[in-house]
């Protein structure tokens, strides 16, 4: 038998679809560490592969740069071994 819209609990998916996306997020800007440092040790033969890694992580770059995420991001980056530009 299908629930009436009405009757379910908007609210709850709302926060939860919320949650989601954000943990969603976390672990993109996250997984940017030890992508771009395995990208950045790419052999000259692999560099066509990089690009696509560069277009994917575009977004943490911008926030790198346009937000107030730039130190933790640095910090985090040198975890993986990215030295900082200067």
């Amino acid at each position: 038998m299908l629930r009436k819209f009405a009757d379910c609990n908007l609210p709850l998916v709302i926060i939860g679809g919320t949650f989601y996306m954000g943990w969603l997020m976390v672990v993109y800007v996250l997984t940017a560490g030890p992508i771009v440092a395995l990208a950045s040790q790419a052999s000259a033969e692999s560099k066509k592969f990089v690009r696509p890694v560069e277009k994917l992580y575009a977004p943490v770059g911008w926030l790198h740069g346009h937000t107030p995420l730039k130190h933790p991001l640095e910090a985090y980056a040198q975890l993986w071994g990215l030295k900082k530009k200067r």
